[in-house]
């Protein structure tokens, strides 16, 4: 009977895996595709342009950014890449990839759509002015964390397809070959994350399938113990941006500061998106945006907590 059990749980795993797998996997190749647009259309001289150098200008763009190029964690990568490789600071391409999934219209409608359904209509716009809020202070924060790093490439590695692609990149558009170029660069990129989103996926899947559902009754009515327990829940299970809150919300005894921890840690930390970070940004990089990330989202939830709590 225990046999019959487990197998059943490894068909659900299997079926899982291959189904994140399949729903991120168009936001991968979006992502690309639109890497690759910039790369052969956007000019370097725009992201050179001294708005980009004279502080909080640049930060402000960085965010707006995530509008015009909406795109969830799966496929934000490469455009950030593309965004640095093409003369952007590199701290401000880090803070359009911690935003962008989550400070675009498609998350914003499904976050109020989310918590109007499962919650109450009272609620959802304070949800999304908070998931917007605490994801954007997220963003920038950590961006000015990075910015006081130093060295070339500080942030993003620069890989060997990468220097390739830029040897004949030139010649192949100059060639009037944009078309083929387009598709090559696409082609390179998909391929170049998509082993790092199917090793994320596969982790995420084993936990969402193997953990015990009973863990979380013990966090439920502690809110510092509810917000680390949503997001690491939320690290772990890595769903797409367009779809946590749905997830969220569905937590209806966890308080919402759990849920909008749950909903800004994902997009940001979720294990999927860390191992493509591996494959994209330096160590230390990658050390400053997990820690920095986690503390802070910890730490805001909870002083707002603290807040309301003496207020009301």
């Amino acid at each position: 009977m225990q046999t019959g059990v487990t197998m059943h749980k490894f068909d659900i795993f299997a079926v899982n895996t291959v189904a994140v797998v399949m729903d991120a996997l168009p936001f991968l190749l979006a992502g690309s595709v639109i890497g690759a647009l910039i790369e052969i259309y956007i000019p370097e001289r725009i992201f050179k342009h001294e708005i980009f150098s004279k502080g909080a200008s640049g930060f402000i763009i960085a965010l707006l950014l995530g509008m015009i190029f909406p795109t969830c964690e799966c496929g934000v990568i490469p455009i950030a890449r593309k965004f640095a490789k093409k003369g952007l600071p590199q701290h401000l391409a880090a803070v359009y990839m911690l935003s962008a999934p989550i400070i675009n219209p498609v998350v914003i409608i499904s976050t109020y759509v989310a918590f109007s359904t499962y919650v109450s209509s009272r609620f959802n716009v304070m949800m999304v002015i908070g998931r917007i809020g605490i994801a954007a202070a997220t963003a920038l924060i950590t961006g000015l964390a990075l910015s006081g790093m130093t060295g070339r490439n500080k942030i993003f590695r620069e890989t060997v397809r990468e220097e390739s692609a830029d040897c004949c990149c030139e010649e192949e558009i100059h060639a009037g070959e944009r078309l083929s170029f387009l598709i090559k660069h696409s082609a390179d990129e998909f391929l170049d994350m998509s082993k790092y989103l199917i090793a994320g996926a596969i982790l995420a899947s084993a936990f969402r399938i193997f953990a015990p559902k009973s863990v979380s009754i013990f966090f439920e009515q502690n809110l510092p113990l509810s917000v680390l327990f949503m997001m690491a829940l939320a690290v772990m299970l890595s769903i797409c941006s367009g779809a946590d809150a749905f997830v969220a919300a569905s937590f209806m005894k966890f308080s919402p500061l759990a849920q909008l921890a749950f909903v800004t840690v994902g997009p940001i930390l979720g294990l999927k998106s860390i191992i493509m970070y591996s494959g994209t940004l330096k160590r230390k990089a990658l050390i400053y945006i997990s820690v920095i990330s986690a503390l802070f989202v910890f730490f805001i939830t909870n002083l707002v907590a603290l807040l309301t709590e003496h207020l009301l």
